[in-house]
């Protein structure tokens, strides 16, 4: 059961993330991971591998809470 709720603990901000991911790949607290200068626009392989690695945290969040409620429930 405690490792049901760390896997809902974890899958959930990761769901967070990459939704945040898919609709802004241009905020600034994605663009201070990659150190890119606020006054650079960003090309556009950049923002689709921004995209892109916000919709493998939301599988990887939305399959923790998958397995985390079952785990919990079933």
């Amino acid at each position: 059961m405690g490792l049901g709720i760390l896997m809902i603990l974890v899958g959930a901000p990761l769901i967070t993330i990459g939704i945040w991911a898919i609709k802004d790949s241009d905020n600034w607290w994605f663009r201070m991971f990659k150190h890119i200068l606020d006054d650079v626009e960003q090309n556009d392989v950049t923002l689709s591998s921004m995209k892109l690695r916000g919709v493998m945290a939301l599988i990887v969040g939305i399959l923790a809470t998958f397995f985390g409620i079952q785990r919990c429930f079933l």
